[in-house]
């Protein structure tokens, strides 16, 4: 079986023996035959294979190798002392995914587990586009993103927009951005959360809003440091590849110099609506 996907500008093959019910965020990346950048073989199996190679990062979800200059990843959950899948790069354009076989209902039923599978971040930060931890909104015909570290309510504040404004979520926990005719962009991810919101929508960013929890509101433009210190922790990063981890650093400063980053202290309520409203009123008269 082969069934072929694009996400941003990363088009790729997943070939498997068996079909592979995947799940339906995933799912909405999927195009016709088209030619792919990558391969990647699933292969289910009883037992996980052996891995070699020297061990260059170690966290209580993920180990990963290096194989003569390729990467082996073993993929577990938080808790567990046995990995669910492992990730084989075989060359440049061709990887294998072993997924044991007692855990493939569990894996293929939740989008981050199974997005995981793929080392995405890698085939991003090669393509000049970074993965942002926001929810989104449709903020005319651009974008407005939400971002903060977990439990912050970046949905929350999405869905007061909603509320107040009459602004749909677009996706609710990971936004891919990407840089098309000299602007940044927004794109779907695979990935939503518990808002099992996800669309695969392309708009231009008009404003990143970095989010904390406050009894008042207020709000400030950040730059340079500020916005840098608040936005590249909430990026998408295998920090254990320097090379590439220093390409997405350089790509977050390019980032925060070209979209207005807001630092939003906000109480759920319509007034932290407004006074974000007025900052992006402001920036159309710039």
């Amino acid at each position: 079986m082969e069934r072929y996907f694009k996400i941003g500008d990363f088009s790729f093959k997943m070939k498997s023996d068996i079909d592979l019910l995947i799940p339906a965020h995933f799912g909405l990346f999927e195009t016709g035959e088209i030619d792919t950048d990558y391969t990647y073989s699933v292969i289910i199996a009883k037992e996980l294979p052996e891995v070699h190679g020297t061990v260059v990062h170690h966290t209580h979800d993920i180990t990963v190798l290096d194989n003569k200059g390729l990467e082996t990843r073993q993929i577990n959950i938080y808790g567990e002392s046995s990995p669910y899948a492992q990730y084989l790069e075989k060359d440049a354009h061709n990887a294998e995914i072993y997924i044991a076989e007692e855990r493939l209902e569990e894996i293929l039923k939740y989008d981050t587990t199974f997005t995981s599978l793929f080392a995405l971040e890698k085939k991003m930060a090669e393509r000049n586009a970074l993965i942002l931890h926001s929810s989104s909104i449709h903020y005319g015909d651009e974008a407005v993103l939400f971002s903060a570290p977990s439990g912050t309510g970046k949905s929350t504040q999405a869905d007061q927009w909603k509320k107040y404004r009459g602004n749909t979520t677009i996706n609710g926990d990971r936004n891919l951005l990407a840089k098309y005719d000299g602007r940044w962009h927004m794109l779907g991810w695979p990935v939503c959360g518990s808002s099992e919101i996800c669309h695969n929508e392309k708009h231009p960013v008009k404003a990143i809003v970095m989010l904390e929890q406050a009894k008042t509101d207020s709000i400030v433009r950040l730059n340079g440091m500020q916005a840098y210190s608040r936005v590249f922790p909430q990026i998408t990063c295998g920090r254990w590849d320097k090379k590439k981890a220093l390409h997405v650093m350089d790509l977050t400063e390019k980032l925060i110099s070209e979209v207005p980053v807001f630092l939003l202290k906000c109480t759920i309520s319509e007034n932290a609506v407004l006074i974000l409203e007025n900052e992006l009123e402001q920036l159309k008269e710039m």
